[in-house]
């Protein structure tokens, strides 16, 4: 084999794949189109969100890279519904998208064991395909990419985002890319139907860019972060004033914007919607998730006067603005007329317009729950390739496939999904196809307590953190303290899970992630 394993993408799920790996000790070989683009924010310049922050977190828990990508980029930091009750806040950071991209690549870069290769993977190579040997089971064996050459492996994570046989969309425009600009990774989708895998079509889309200096900022409402805090558990921090340490952004603040839609806005909208490729017919996929388009806004809640735009800024060395809330495939000139009708923007210039994108997936309900293929032993699927959406998804799945990768690569190792018991955890990890593996492998080869059902977020996360695993099983069973809630107990004679306070568990919860991933 010329390596153990191969990663094809070098999005969020392909990075956490790849560096998972490599730190196992597995020889690994990151395939991407453009080595420039590692760790691209394709779309909003943020990590976090409601769920979204939960899952950066138990990422980074495990050992994953994305909450320090996170925060080595952070321009602004906010919990959201801070108002609210704590099961439904979460840590949002704006971030530097130049900034986090040389950060991703730096990482993948200096890891030992992980090697990046510009080219596009365009089929696979399976036990008993012509020319290659016959096993007893059928099992992928590598990979063949775009320029002919012939690269073996014993596992294969695709991560190809929304470059698989992906078309961008812009009114009557479209064109084979996967981002604005970039070509689409063509060929993969083809050989994998052609291999009778059950492949489906999802789309997506994003909103225009505009130049911060074309924008009336008097107009909207300012908000700025609060109090910056890492997105990390084991963060870097440097020494502070009088050898106090405390950590800080690396990178100078930055507020965000509010404005809203006019009722002249949604006019224009309904006038044109027989020209948006959704609504006319060209986009034959749908959405991973509901994120409408500002043009699904407009039609599906017609009573509504107004929406919500969000002005955010893409980086401190960019003039360029997001505006969250109003992705778009209408044509160019529409878009231009719809966005001068918004407070602020009557004269803005955009930079990049809004597009949807459209790509193949492969049906997830062919994957087991450690996210290999059902049909080929050895190959699996992470982020927007099974059907994810959002970087931090991208990310969960990425780490979650490159460990269980891992394991399958082991001769001696038991491997994650074989069994599940009953009362596994309900983490934001775990409501992911490949969550439930978590924990399995916490409970079983690690010998970390499990909270039963009604556990939620990091606090299952916090409390293995604890690593109270010097007490007996009969110890944890005494323990009456259900955290978070937990309405319904383990099963007879199974170990209940020994909660720690909050500040101890926050106190050592980076432990988890040494620990996990030590041999």
């Amino acid at each position: 084999m010329d390596f153990d394993s191969i990663v094809v993408g070098g999005g969020h799920a392909g990075i956490e794949a790849s560096l998972a790996l490599a730190r196992l000790g597995f020889e690994t070989l990151l395939i991407t189109q453009n080595p420039d683009r590692i760790g691209a924010l394709s779309c909003n310049p943020a990590v976090g969100g409601l769920s979204k922050g939960n899952l950066a977190r138990e990422v980074d828990a495990l050992g994953g890279e994305m909450g320090k990508l996170t925060d080595r980029a952070m321009i602004q930091y906010r919990v959201l519904n801070r108002s609210r009750g704590p099961a439904v806040q979460a840590p949002r950071a704006q971030t530097d998208k130049g900034a986090y991209q040389a950060a991703a690549r730096a990482s993948v870069e200096n890891q030992k064991g992980l090697r990046v290769f510009m080219d596009t993977v365009t089929d696979l190579m399976a036990s008993g395909d012509p020319g290659l040997p016959g096993e007893r089971e059928r099992r992928v064996l590598g990979v063949i990419t775009g320029r002919g050459q012939r690269i073996s492996a014993r596992t294969v994570i695709l991560a190809t985002g929304t470059f698989m046989e992906g078309r961008i969309f812009i009114g009557g425009y479209d064109a084979p890319q996967g981002r604005l600009g970039e070509e689409a990774a063509l060929g993969l989708g083809e050989s994998l139907r052609r291999r009778g895998f059950p492949m489906g079509r999802l789309k997506t889309g994003t909103p225009a860019r505009l130049a911060s200096w074309s924008i009336d900022f008097g107009k909207m409402e300012r908000q700025d972060g609060e109090e910056e805090a890492p997105f990390s558990f084991d963060p870097e921090i440097p020494p502070g004033e009088g050898g106090s340490p405390r950590w800080r952004m690396s990178l100078e603040r930055r507020p965000c914007w509010i404005t809203y839609t006019t009722p002249k806005t949604h006019e224009i909208i309904r006038a044109n919607i027989h020209r948006s490729p959704l609504y006319g017919g060209k986009i034959r996929g749908i959405g991973p998730r509901y994120c409408p388009s500002i043009e699904d806004k407009v039609v599906r809640f017609p009573e509504r006067e107004r929406h919500h735009i969000f002005i955010e800024p893409e980086g401190l060395f960019t003039n360029e603005m997001y505006m969250n809330g109003a992705s778009s495939s209408l044509p160019e000139d529409v878009q231009r007329d719809f966005i001068h009708t918004v407070p602020g923007l009557e004269e803005a210039v955009i930079v990049r317009p809004a597009y949807a994108v459209e790509y193949d997936y492969l049906d997830p309900l062919d994957l087991y729950p450690s996210l290999e293929s059902k049909r080929l032993p050895g190959l699996f699927s992470a982020g927007q390739t099974n059907g994810s959406s959002g970087y931090e998804e991208a990310a969960a799945q990425g780490i979650m496939a490159g460990i269980n990768a891992a394991m399958k690569g082991k001769p001696t190792s038991a491997y994650w999904w074989t069994i599940l018991p009953p009362w596994a955890p309900r983490s934001p990890i775990g409501c992911l196809p490949a969550g439930r593996n978590i924990a399995w492998y916490c409970a079983t080869i690690r010998r970390i307590p499990v909270f039963p059902p009604g556990a939620a977020n990091w606090a299952w996360w916090a409390t293995a953190a604890g690593k109270n695993f010097s007490k007996k099983p009969q110890d944890w069973r005494r323990s009456t303290n259900f955290c978070a809630g937990g309405s319904s107990p383990p099963a007879r004679n199974s170990p209940r899970p020994f909660c720690p306070t909050p500040g101890r568990a926050w106190k050592r919860l980076s432990e988890i992630r040494r620990w996990i991933l030590s041999p």
